[in-house]
Parts: C-alpha cells; structure tokens; sequence
C-alpha cells in the first residue's frame, strides 16, 4: 500500500477498526491519499478520524469518493422535515431540547443500515457534533468473527439459508409506528444469505440485525428462534468494539459485516447527542 507521509493509522484492535491521521477532510483527497484510505477501509472495516471540522457538504464530497450517497426520504425526523442524504441523527425534540421520546428509536438496536434494501449499503459515516459528557457510545459488533468462531456444527446448519430482511418488520417490532399503504409498497421485503460472502475480502459472514425478520424455508418461530440465537451469538463482548465519542470525530464502518447500535446509557433527557450521517449505497448482489 502506497501510504502517504502524512497519513498515519493506529489498529483499535487485533482484528476490527483503526484510528487514521494526518488527512484533513475538508480538502479534496488526492487519489493517493484516497487509495490509502480506502486500503484501510478495506483492511480493517471501521475507520475512525479524529479531530475533523467539517460541514455537511465537505461529509458529503468524502462519501461520493467511496460510492452514492444514499437519500433517506422518511418523514418520521423529529422536525417533521425531509431528510436528504447526509442529515442529523439526535435525541432532539420538535423544540430542540433533549428528549426520552425519539421517534426515531432503532438506533438503539443492532443492525446494519439499509439492510431491508436488495443490495443493502456499503458503509455508513457518522459525525460527532454535540456529545453527553459520558456515555453515548456506538457500538459495533463483527460479522466475520462471529461466523469464524461458530461451532463446525452450526456452520453446517446454516450454510445455504435464507433469511429475510423487512423493514416493516422492524416498523412493527421496535418501532410500533406501522407503514402505510404507500410506505410498504417501497419497501417490501428482501432476501440476502444468511452466509454471505464479503465481496472484497472473500470472508464469510453472519448477516443478522433488527430487520431480520424469517429464515427462508422455517416455520417461522422455528426461524427466529435461530435468528435470536446467532444474534446473542454474535453481539457477544469478544465481538464487539464500543467507540467513545469525542466531539469531531468522524467515523465510517463496512455495513456489510458490521452491524451497530447506539446506547444510552446517559442522561438521555439531559444532554444533546447531535451526530451527522451520510450513507453510501451498496451494489448488487450484496
């Protein structure tokens, strides 16, 4: 990897992310500060910048680099406003004010962004605006680990399922604010491999989070009671790497073995977490 003098990068652990210095996101990359970058991505699947300024456009240019940007048209903002592709992410009410009554809440539960989508998303970038004094934190849990330390007996079981992936299950379930007619007939159901295989590295993974809803071919208890099982399987400790924000920070994960979720184990109702998000597409078949 052709990595330039300024830029540096220190591994958060043995197997899953990495802290990145010397680039400032504000200016354009050059196609060798970018490869370096994206090597990295690559390598260590979650990235973490420390110490950026950036506005949302600036954010945004960063994204195209890596793919589109994917527009999130939901009315369901706690402004009651459009979202376009990069936007806030808070636990802010209509009043601006700190709030125990989002409406907004799958934040808090493990998944990975766009995942009801046929070719889901390639990476997710979150930025840290205003932050709690502790607590807050994001975590993430890695796909690839968790397969890989499956027992041989339940890679057998499952390899070749189905499983699917609705994002009106989890409108259902977490959320309990049903679609409408209009909503459901953009976003009907899909189904990935429950074993898939990530597209650059050639690892497999366990394609699991909130909107996992039946495995293909189960009776349907039968088929979350598994998809229960993996998922307590593989958001166990040994998995999971929690980062602790600090303001600036800006951090961007590979959805398609990674999935996350935010904590609040903070005053909630107290302090402002106002972080900002942009989402890069995936392709097909995953």
């Amino acid at each position: 990897m052709n990595v330039p003098a300024t830029l540096t990068s220190k591994p958060i652990t043995p197997r899953l992310g990495a802290e990145v210095y010397g680039v400032d996101l504000r200016d354009h990359l050059s196609e060798v500060q970018f490869s370096a970058i994206h090597d990295l991505f690559q390598k260590h699947h979650l990235l973490v910048f420390p110490g950026q300024q950036i506005d949302a456009e600036q954010q945004g240019a960063f994204a195209e680099r890596f793919g589109t940007p994917d527009p999130v048209v939901k009315t369901e903002a706690n402004d009651g406003s459009y979202r376009n592709a990069v936007h806030t992410v808070t636990n802010l009410n209509d009043q601006g004010e700190p709030t125990t009554s989002m409406v907004i809440n799958a934040n808090y539960w493990w998944h990975s962004d766009r995942a009801y989508r046929p070719a889901g998303s390639l990476a997710t970038m979150l930025y840290g605006i205003e932050l709690p004094p502790t607590g807050g934190d994001t975590l993430f849990a890695d796909l690839i680990q968790a397969y890989e330390s499956l027992p041989e007996s339940m890679k057998r079981r499952i390899e070749g399922l189905k499983v699917v992936h609705s994002y009106e299950f989890m409108r259902d379930t977490i959320m309990k604010l049903p679609l409408t007619d209009e909503e459901r007939k953009k976003v009907m159901p899909v189904v990935h491999d429950l074993v898939p295989v990530h597209p650059v590295t050639g690892e497999k993974i366990l394609f699991l989070g909130m909107y996992a809803s039946e495995i293909v071919g189960l009776p349907l208890a039968e088929g979350r009671d598994l998809i229960t099982e993996l998922q307590e399987h593989a958001t166990q400790p040994q998995f999971v790497l929690a980062h602790k924000w600090r303001p600036g920070d800006l951090v961007m994960w590979d959805n398609r073995c990674l999935i996350h979720k935010a904590t609040s184990d903070y005053a909630v109702g107290q302090y402002r977490r106002v972080l900002r998000r942009v989402v890069v597409q995936g392709k097909q078949p995953f």
